[in-house]
């Protein structure tokens, strides 16, 4: 029949060619655990260099489809878990109290320092195209991450761009 030899340092590997799978993967506590006699899993460190170990593995070929396809579950489980970890921590992050106070102060100082540069341009006779212009200049020289819709948007809020405050600060810083 086999003519293979039996290795007998390894039990799982001395394993009679007819066991039931469902009842190794069902009694877990006993097959994998490597303190009882019935362990099916073993291993052996066949040498460490370099800061990696080279470990081999054997069990019986009837339990390796098992085996992947449990770590394979394994993975796809521990990859969910992962992602609810990082959403957790985020939801926890942005639901304190705390910070969203911090992040309402930000988000207002660089409203107004926005406001500020854009009449700054505005009093020194830039047109409002070009005050934009150069306010979003200014925001990339500070390093604020905005791109110019962001500034232009920020100051459509303020009210910036409304036609009678423009003309009315233009004329008022003409006379």
């Amino acid at each position: 029949m086999n003519n293979l030899p039996v290795n007998t340092s390894c039990p799982a590997l001395s394993l009679p060619p007819s066991f039931d799978i469902s009842r190794v993967m069902h009694d877990v506590s006993t097959y994998f655990n490597p303190n009882k006699s019935d362990f099916l899993f073993d291993h052996h460190v066949t040498a460490v260099e370099n800061e990696i170990a080279y470990v081999s593995f054997a069990m019986p070929v009837k339990m390796i489809t098992a085996f992947v396809s449990l770590l394979q579950n394994m993975a796809e489980f521990l990859q969910i878990v992962n992602i609810n970890v990082r959403n957790v921590a985020v939801t926890n992050r942005v639901t304190s109290p705390e910070e969203i106070e911090r992040g309402n102060k930000i988000v207002q100082e660089r409203i107004r320092k926005v406001c500020l540069a854009y009449d700054k341009h505005l009093s020194k006779g830039s047109s409002p195209k070009e005050a934009l212009s150069l306010t979003n200049i200014e925001m990339k020289n500070a390093n604020y991450n905005m791109s110019y819709d962001m500034v232009q948007n920020i100051l459509r809020k303020a009210g910036k761009f409304r036609k009678n405050k423009v003309k009315s600060y233009v004329k008022s810083n003409k006379i």
